[in-house]
């Protein structure tokens, strides 16, 4: 059974791609990495604030953005349920 997951998008992920909501489907259960690749595929504009350049080996991310599920921080590595909306945002310095 397949998976969609809501990516809620937050300055300035939102105006590069033209939306504040994408959503995505998968044939299982995804990790944060594989929705974020989906999203940068979906919106490439994406994937120089979201993916690094290393010019080879594996996909590394930025670590510039906060990925959310509600209050907790998720690693591209953490599993996201069925359902689940994401939340992407660059967090605020400040006091």
């Amino acid at each position: 059974m397949g998976s969609l997951v809501r990516v809620r998008l937050f300055a300035p992920f939102d105006r590069l791609c033209g939306r504040r909501d994408v959503v995505a489907e998968f044939s299982g259960t995804p990790r944060l990495a594989d929705v974020l690749l989906r999203l940068v595929e979906q919106h490439p504009a994406l994937g120089g604030y979201i993916l690094k350049r290393t010019g080879h080996g594996p996909v590394d991310f930025e670590n510039y953005f906060l990925a959310c599920v509600g209050e907790t921080i998720v690693l591209p590595e953490d599993m996201i349920p069925d359902g689940t909306e994401v939340k992407l945002f660059v967090p605020h310095a400040g006091g």
